[in-house]
């Protein structure tokens, strides 16, 4: 499994695979726009808004479920314990207190950052996942889940990347 793990090489966000979904918004105003001009547009422009909203929302949440399965390449040799010493100081130090790193009751490393929290799951082949949740608060109260997409890839893009360095995967040469 070692091989289909990925290696970050920067901390900057994962991929955004929605983004050209996204698109189809500015295709529905302009033949809302049209609508001005020819009247079939403007309806084609309304129901296409509602059609690629309920769209854009099941898409939204079913890569949001993905991010949970991605694969990263760890170095088991490290306990989670190690890990966490490692982590700490160097999160805090990039990111101060915005990244609150502990052990949860699961015995898991826990990171809470904006909204979310994220916790690592090591595995025993060399990889590891990083399984996100909402704090309590933004569950009950969710409206924008494209935002909460987008912020979790960026944290997960630092996480990995972070931990990745604390075990000397990700250095050049």
């Amino acid at each position: 499994m070692k091989n289909k793990a990925l290696l970050l090489t920067s901390s900057s966000p994962l991929p955004n695979e929605l983004t050209k979904f996204k698109r189809l918004y500015w295709v529905c105003c302009v033949c809302l726009l049209l609508g001005s001009i020819i009247p079939i547009c403007l309806a084609i422009g309304f129901f296409g808004l509602l059609i690629v909203y309920t769209l854009d929302s099941i898409n939204t949440s079913a890569k949001q479920g993905k991010l949970r399965n991605i694969v990263f390449l760890y170095d088991s040799n490290i306990s989670s314990d190690e890990l966490l010493n490692r982590l700490q100081p160097a999160l805090i130090a990039k990111y101060g207190t915005q990244m609150l790193v502990e052990k949860n009751e699961q015995g898991l490393i826990s990171i809470s950052f904006g909204s979310h929290i994220y916790d690592v799951h090591l595995g025993k082949n060399d990889d590891m996942t990083i399984w996100w949740r909402k704090s309590l608060s933004k569950a009950v109260f969710s409206i924008n889940e494209y935002k909460s997409y987008k912020q979790n890839l960026q944290a997960m893009g630092i996480i990995v990347y972070e931990i990745q360095a604390c075990c000397d995967l990700n250095r050049e040469g």
